[in-house]
């Protein structure tokens, strides 16, 4: 049987990753969504739970609309900028740790050999076709800095990390979906129970994420879903005990 040879040019590998993988900007960025959008939704329904729990009749309907959308704002800026430090910082390791391998590489060869061999008998390769493989990748001095990286120190590359995009994902994410539990308290005519309107939008809003979620991620449907309602249900209703206990 006679197999047709493959081959790949930068734009058609790139095609095989979106049709084949489902790879996506969406996919690309699911950390930062999950994260800035699941916080939004939880702390900004927090606050507002917990201002109600306090005494409705003492926080006026404005008041508490003002709270949260403070919250909503300060809390997202501080979620960017923390994803951006984050990201900057995780970049600015890896960076470090390459110039310690590259030199090590060039002045300590025996020694980096020996350990690329190690971790290869540790991934499973008898003797020698670790030593066979370790001579193939210390071939290419980029390849074998970026194989330690990995296999020795347990860091990914952040070459294609760009720290002001996962920021500002990051707080889009958390100011879009933690607008979401302020929405009745934009409506006087449901203000006697704009809580539990709150409560519902929110568990809805939680739900839409984990649908998302499981849509990007393709595991268990309880489980991408669960999770992100559990999380957030727990810290919305200890948000309004506490405010509660303090009536």
């Amino acid at each position: 049987m006679v197999t047709k040879k493959i081959s790949y040019t930068p734009q058609s590998f790139q095609k095989h990753l979106q049709s084949e993988h489902g790879f996506s900007v969406f996919k690309q960025n699911l950390r930062e969504i999950i994260y800035g959008a699941n916080d939004g939704i939880v702390t900004t329904f927090a606050v507002v739970a917990g201002f109600s729990g306090i005494n409705t009749g003492q926080i006026s309907f404005g008041v508490l609309l003002v709270l949260g959308l403070a919250n909503l704002f300060a809390d997202g800026l501080s979620m960017g900028l923390g994803s951006f430090l984050s990201s900057r910082s995780a970049k600015q390791v890896y960076q470090n740790e390459a110039k310690k391998h590259a030199k090590y590489i060039k002045e300590d060869y025996q020694n980096e050999f020996a350990e690329t061999e190690f971790i290869l008998t540790q991934k499973g390769y008898g003797k020698q076709d670790a030593t066979d493989l370790t001579k193939l990748i210390s071939s290419n001095p980029l390849f074998w800095q970026e194989f330690m990286l990995k296999y020795e120190l347990g860091l990914e590359s952040h070459d294609d990390t760009n720290p002001i995009k996962d920021g500002l994902v990051t707080f889009l994410a958390f100011i879009s979906f933690g607008s979401i539990p302020l929405i009745p308290y934009l409506l006087p005519q449901l203000a006697e129970f704009s809580l539990i309107y709150s409560a519902v939008i929110s568990l809805l809003a939680l739900i839409l994420l984990g649908l998302c979620r499981w849509w990007v991620t393709q595991e268990k449907l309880y489980k991408a879903v669960g999770e992100i309602l559990i999380v957030g249900v727990l810290a919305g209703s200890v948000a309004w005990l506490v405010g509660f206990l303090f009536k």
